[in-house]
Order: C-alpha cells, then structure tokens, then sequence
C-alpha cells in the first residue's frame, strides 16, 4: 500500500499530479496515483482502500476544483476523496495551482458554497504552486508537510534513531558491543543483496490482497541466503555472548522478524529447507522467549506478522509432510502466556474422546445461540466413516492424551451429500472467471470445535492454518465450510484466515454462511 495519495481533477490537475507522483518516487516514497497505481476491480472501493492505508493526501486544487460536478447520478470521485480524507482525518496538504485563490477560503460567501462535509478544508494550510519558475524549491517544500518517511532510503529519521539508540545504549553496553552492532548495521545497510530484499519483505507485508503478491525479481534463493547468513552470525555473537539480545533488539527486531514471518520467504526457503536453517530457528525462539519473558505481552504484540508465526509454521509442515509422530506446538493467548500442546492424527480410538469435548464445547454454548443451531454436532456413524480415511486432528495436553482440547474433521474427497462446493451452482454459474469452469478438487472443512477452557489461544485458527497446509500437500484447488451467521468467533477467524464469503444457504436445518479459500492464494506464496 502506498504512502501518499494524490486526489486531483482530471482537467487542469491531472500534469500537475503526475509531476509530483515522479518527483516523490525519485525521493524514495510509494505513491498512489490512480494512472500508474489502479488495478482492476470496484473502483471506489479501491480508492478508499488505498487512502485508508496512506499517511498522506495530496489535494491539487486548480481552479473550479471544488465545484460541484454534475455526474449524472455517478460519483463525483474527487469530492469523494476529499470527504474520504477528511473522514479518516488523514495528513491532508492542498496544493494551489495559479489559478486558485486560496483567500476565499477566508470570505464567508465562498464558505457558503461548500457543502459541510468538505468545509474542514478551509481550515487546513497548504502550498502555493503560482510561481512556475520556483516549482522545484516548492516541490521540495512539500516534504516538510509529509508525514510519511521515505523507504527506499534509510533516511535521516532513521539516521537519528540509530544515533538517539546507540547515545543510550552507550551508557548500559561496553564500547566494544557498541562497536560491533554499529559495524552489523553498516554492513546491513550497505549489502545491495540484503537491501533489496528487505525492501520487497516490507511492500510485500502492507499488502492484505494476497492475489496482488508479485514474484521477487532478484536472485533467488541467494538473496534469501544471504540475508538469513547474516542473522546466523547475528544468533552467534549472542549465543557466544559477544553482544546482548536486548542492544541487539534495539536494531534489528523488525529486520528479522519481517523476514523469517513473511509467509513468501517461509514457503519458498526457511520451513522446506529448515534443516540447514537450525540457527534461525534457535535464534527465533530465544528472541521470542525472551520478548515474552520481558514484557509480557502478546507476541503479536512485539514481533512484527506474527500470524506466519515462524515456529509454529514449520513444526506444522514438517509433521503434516514429514512426521508420523505426534508434536508439539506453543500457543499463546493475549496475555502472553504459552500453552504447550500436542498435535495428533485421530484414528477410531480417540471416537469416545471426541464426543466427549464435543459434549462439552456444546454445553458451553449459550441458550439463544443452541436455539439458533450456531453449532452443527458430527454424528457418532459419521466419526466412523472419517477417523480412518480422512485428515481428522486433534489436540492434547501433554499430560493427558485421552482427554482431547481440540478437535477438526477436514473431507478430502467429499461425495455428492457432502462437497459443499455443489451447492453453489448458481454462484459458479455467474462467475466463470472467479471459479473453476469443471468440477475442481475441493477439500471440505466440516468441523472443528474447541475445549472452552482453552479458549483465547488462537486454537480454531491453527486448525485453519493445518487444513491449509493440508490442501496445499493433496492438492486442492478451494477449501470451502459453513458456519452459522450468527457464530460472531468462527466467522472472524475465516475471514482473518484470508476465506471469503460466497453466499447464505439453508444447510443443515439452519442457515449456513458458505466461505471459501482459494488456494492459489496460498500457492502464490510459493509453496
């Protein structure tokens, strides 16, 4: 997502606009400029999606500007924006062509003529851009009115915060740690490999439409090499001693994070060659440990895309392709307090332990919520017919392997009365370019439910992130489930696992929201 956005009238803003849109890429800032940045799909949807994710709105006002456009019914998308802007109470920097006179802003009959959403305007300061023979000094006054930073250049914010850091660190670290990490930061900064890298983990990061994800264009995988080498030397010196996790924190905690949690970088190199990344994987740890351990929070909190949580990303893959024993895997709920739990493939012994959590999760659900049959119960004979034959999973305590925490039943070869994908025909229909013109693989989510004692663990979403990785080994091409409307908690958890909404059913005696995930989503990433 881009930084600034530049709103303009297509008559008499439209050079201007395009003007500063390549003055401020050459200084090192994303820019939304609807002629080079608009893709596809719902217009105004996209507009207000990308001023959303700005710092900074850029208004060119040339004369008329902010007279009312008669459209004809249709939107009058620059009064839109600056609505938008000023709705969101974004960083908003008018722009006065020559032939606009931003003294009537100040007389009460020109007031008069706007309408109240966009009158704020009056009020904010802007920039002159009347003198054409001065427009460069003008163009470089515009900075100071930015709010965002520049991010193909370390920039001198960041500067003053490496020197502010090393002044205070100074006074608690030996000179000679001092030495070395400013030595790591230099060759950090100064290594072209890593750089780019590192500038196409943070765009791809801001990005929440996984389909606009482009390939990396470097030098793959010798980038990624690179850059995780230099994290290996980094676990080193702490693990020796040499410097302290916390200076080293200081610097580095984004840089690292961003990387080993990018869902890209993950797919393409860490979890399917972790067994030459063993470094990464014990520095991941004891950073994170020791984060949880100071500050007691969330990790999500502290460590930056935590949802590809690293750790439990590649213990997932290797037992799902890999493994046949059970693993373990460490959740964490908002207080930052970690439960270990063991992840197992269930067979016909566990049947009696899975009604049982599945009696318990029912009891558990409010009466006016069991009214509305939010909560669909697998049969005892359908338990029967999946153990043996499909991807059913279960988590446990340690401790207590017979008395289950969590439970998920994934249909891999759905027949005709369970692929739900069949129940959307007039969907499909009316949608050829979004969905599968011949009947494609579907993997079925049917059920999943949760001990609420253990509730607030992010349980329900590690079981989505298994049935992915799952689809993604058999090779499905969409994973689709139905959860009641009125199911607040599962609804929120599809969504945020990148599932869409499809449609509204009757299913089941109740009424069934269909959600689907596209695996090329997921495959996109690289896996």
């Amino acid at each position: 997502m881009a930084q600034i956005f530049i709103s303009y009238r297509r008559i008499g803003g439209s050079p201007v606009a395009e003007d500063l849109s390549k003055f401020l890429r050459s200084k090192g800032y994303s820019v939304f400029f609807d002629k080079q940045s608009l893709k596809g799909g719902d217009f105004v949807k996209n507009i207000k999606k990308e001023m959303k994710s700005s710092h900074d709105v850029i208004l060119i006002l040339n004369q008329g500007a902010l007279d009312f456009r008669d459209t004809k019914g249709e939107v009058d998308y620059f009064r839109m924006e600056i609505e938008t802007a000023l709705e969101l109470k974004k960083n908003i920097i008018p722009i006065f062509l020559k032939d606009f006179n931003p003294s009537k802003f100040n007389k009460k009959s020109e007031k008069a003529k706007l309408p109240k959403e966009i009158l704020p305007l009056t009020t904010i300061n802007g920039i002159s851009f009347e003198d054409t023979a001065n427009l460069s000094h003008r163009k470089e006054k515009l900075i100071e009115f930015l709010v965002s930073i520049p991010r193909d250049s370390i920039g001198s914010a960041y500067h003053n915060y490496v020197n502010d850091t090393i002044k205070i660190s100074s006074e608690k670290y030996d000179i000679n740690q001092i030495n070395l990490i400013m030595q790591l930061n230099s060759e950090f900064n100064n290594n072209e490999r890593i750089q780019n890298l590192y500038r196409f983990i943070d765009n791809v990061s801001r990005l929440d439409d996984l389909s606009k994800i482009e390939e990396y264009v470097g030098d793959i995988p010798n980038d990624y090499v690179v850059y995780l080498t230099f994290f290996e030397v980094v676990y080193l010196t702490i693990k020796t001693g040499v410097l302290d996790i916390d200076l080293v924190d200081e610097l580095f905690r984004f840089r690292f994070f961003a990387m080993v949690n990018n869902i890209h970088v993950q797919n393409k190199e860490i979890i399917p060659m972790s067994h030459t990344y063993t470094n990464i994987l014990k520095l991941y740890n004891f950073w994170l440990n020791h984060l949880i351990v100071t500050y007691h929070r969330h990790p999500s909190e502290l460590v930056d895309y935590f949802d590809n949580d690293l750790r439990k990303r590649t213990t997932l893959y290797n037992y799902i392709n890999k493994s046949h024993s059970d693993t373990s895997i460490f959740l964490y709920n908002k207080k930052g307090e970690e439960k270990e739990l063991m992840l197992t493939r269930c067979d016909i012994d566990h049947k009696e332990a899975i009604l049982d959590l599945q009696e318990k999760a029912f009891a558990a659900i409010p009466q006016d919520l069991k009214d509305k049959k939010i909560f669909e119960k697998t049969r005892a004979e359908e338990l029967d017919a999946y153990l043996d034959s499909e991807y059913c999973y279960a988590l446990y305590e340690q401790d207590t392997p017979d008395k289950l925490v969590a439970f998920m039943q994934l249909i891999s070869e759905p027949d005709d009365e369970h692929n739900l994908y069949n129940d959307l025909d007039d969907i499909v229909k009316n949608d050829r370019e979004k969905f599968s013109k011949e009947n494609p693989k579907c993997m079925i989510f049917d059920t999943v439910f949760v001990d609420p004692d253990f509730r607030g663990y992010g349980i329900q979403s590690t079981m989505i992130e298994i049935a992915k990785d799952i689809a993604g080994k058999i090779k499905s091409k969409y994973i689709i489930a139905t959860v009641s409307p009125d199911n607040e908690f599962s609804r929120k958890n599809f969504s945020y696992s990148g599932f869409s909404s499809i449609d509204i059913k009757d299913k089941y005696e109740s009424t069934r929201e269909y959600v689907l995930f596209d695996m090329k989503n997921f495959i996109k990433t690289g896996l």
